[in-house]
Protein backbone atom coordinates (compact mmCIF):
# COMPACT_ATOMS: atom_id res chain seq x y z
CA UNK A 1 0.00 0.00 0.00
CA UNK A 2 2.55 2.49 0.43
CA UNK A 3 4.29 1.58 -2.57
CA UNK A 4 7.90 0.32 -1.13
CA UNK A 5 10.30 -0.34 -4.05
CA UNK A 6 10.43 -4.26 -3.62
CA UNK A 7 14.23 -4.00 -4.14
CA UNK A 8 14.59 -2.30 -0.80
CA UNK A 9 13.60 -6.02 0.86
CA UNK A 10 16.28 -6.95 -1.11
CA UNK A 11 18.67 -4.30 0.21
CA UNK A 12 17.67 -5.06 4.05
CA UNK A 13 18.09 -8.58 3.66
CA UNK A 14 21.59 -8.01 2.42
CA UNK A 15 22.19 -5.42 5.54
CA UNK A 16 20.58 -7.61 8.61
CA UNK A 17 20.56 -11.22 7.20
CA UNK A 18 23.57 -11.81 9.87
CA UNK A 19 21.46 -10.53 12.00
CA UNK A 20 17.88 -11.12 11.46
CA UNK A 21 16.57 -14.72 10.75
CA UNK A 22 13.77 -13.28 8.16
CA UNK A 23 12.48 -16.90 7.80
CA UNK A 24 12.08 -17.59 11.60
CA UNK A 25 12.12 -14.39 13.53
CA UNK A 26 9.11 -12.37 11.36
CA UNK A 27 5.72 -13.81 13.05
CA UNK A 28 3.73 -11.50 11.35
CA UNK A 29 2.54 -8.13 13.40
CA UNK A 30 6.48 -6.75 13.07
CA UNK A 31 6.62 -2.72 12.14
CA UNK A 32 9.19 -1.34 9.02
CA UNK A 33 9.78 2.10 8.57
CA UNK A 34 11.46 2.96 5.60
CA UNK A 35 12.46 6.75 4.32
CA UNK A 36 14.11 6.96 1.00
CA UNK A 37 15.33 10.07 -1.14
CA UNK A 38 13.90 10.72 -4.82
CA UNK A 39 15.01 13.34 -7.35
CA UNK A 40 12.12 15.25 -8.73
CA UNK A 41 11.95 17.63 -11.48
CA UNK A 42 9.69 21.05 -11.28
CA UNK A 43 6.92 19.18 -12.94
CA UNK A 44 6.95 16.63 -10.37
CA UNK A 45 8.41 13.60 -12.18
CA UNK A 46 10.63 11.57 -10.95
CA UNK A 47 14.53 11.02 -12.28
CA UNK A 48 17.10 9.16 -11.31
CA UNK A 49 17.43 5.77 -8.54
CA UNK A 50 15.35 6.06 -5.63
CA UNK A 51 17.96 5.21 -2.51
CA UNK A 52 17.61 3.93 0.84
CA UNK A 53 18.51 6.13 3.97
CA UNK A 54 17.56 5.03 6.72
CA UNK A 55 15.08 1.58 7.89
CA UNK A 56 13.68 0.41 10.91
CA UNK A 57 12.23 -2.88 11.69
CA UNK A 58 10.63 -3.52 14.75
CA UNK A 59 11.10 -7.20 15.96
CA UNK A 60 9.42 -8.04 19.38
CA UNK A 61 11.29 -6.10 22.31
CA UNK A 62 14.28 -5.02 19.93
CA UNK A 63 14.51 -2.22 17.45
CA UNK A 64 17.00 -2.31 14.53
CA UNK A 65 17.81 0.82 12.79
CA UNK A 66 19.83 0.95 9.52
CA UNK A 67 21.19 4.38 8.35
CA UNK A 68 23.01 4.99 5.02
CA UNK A 69 25.18 7.74 5.51
CA UNK A 70 27.45 8.39 2.22
CA UNK A 71 25.95 7.00 -0.55
CA UNK A 72 29.17 6.67 -2.51
CA UNK A 73 30.17 3.74 -0.39
CA UNK A 74 26.96 1.96 -0.28
CA UNK A 75 27.78 1.06 3.60
CA UNK A 76 25.53 1.04 6.31
CA UNK A 77 25.33 1.79 9.90
CA UNK A 78 23.27 -0.98 12.08
CA UNK A 79 21.76 -0.50 15.30
CA UNK A 80 20.01 -2.22 18.02
CA UNK A 81 18.07 -0.35 20.40
CA UNK A 82 20.21 2.47 20.04
CA UNK A 83 23.87 0.74 19.94
CA UNK A 84 25.99 0.84 16.95
CA UNK A 85 26.54 -3.00 16.18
Amino acid sequence: EANVPARFAVDLVQVLGKTVNFRGDLMGGESLDVLWLRSVLADGSGIGRLRMIYAALELGDTCFEIVWLNEDSGRATIYSNGKAI
